[in-house]
């Protein structure tokens, strides 16, 4: 019987995320053995129909919608814009305000928060889904992976066991 690894793939950046699904379930397929049965879920930010697809049978895609922005991430926004020191404090601040919309999306989507727990490992494909990944360090026991190079050594070593 061979082995199977259930994976679970979070992509907040909405720009291109079809690539950085398709890189990382490319990826994850190469590093394990072709004994293994790989399965996986890759969650993505809402973003237009249909630009996201999956070419895999094991990978089904999912969408977490976001909830609207406010009136702070408007005005942060704004002051991003700006360039300077300004800028930069208004980026930071609004790469922390992103993240976090992020994780409460995941949070408040019980049925996803479940899936991911109950995956083998789960993955951030960028620093926007990183915070969210954090928020299940209680909840699993499965690894909290960051980016690809991490992903295939740790399912490289899961592979193994």
């Amino acid at each position: 019987m061979s082995k199977k690894i259930q994976l679970a793939i979070l992509v907040a950046n909405k720009e291109r995320a079809d690539l950085a699904i398709d890189d990382l379930w490319r990826t994850a397929r190469s590093a394990v053995p072709p004994e293994v049965q790989l399965s996986g879920m890759a969650v993505h930010v809402a973003m237009p129909a249909g630009t996201v697809r999956s070419g895999d049978a094991f990978l089904d895609l999912e969408l977490l919608a976001l909830p609207d922005e406010g009136p702070l991430l408007r005005l942060v926004g704004q002051l991003a814009a700006r360039g300077g020191a300004p800028g930069v404090l208004g980026r930071l601040i609004q790469h922390n305000l992103l993240s976090h919309r992020v994780a409460r999306a995941l949070a408040k989507n019980k049925k996803l928060t479940e899936d991911f727990c109950a995956a083998d490992m789960v993955v951030s494909a960028d620093p926007l889904a990183d915070w969210a990944l954090w928020s299940l360090r209680r909840k699993t026991s499965a690894p909290l992976i960051h980016g690809p190079f991490a992903m295939a050594n740790a399912l490289t070593e899961m592979a193994r066991k």
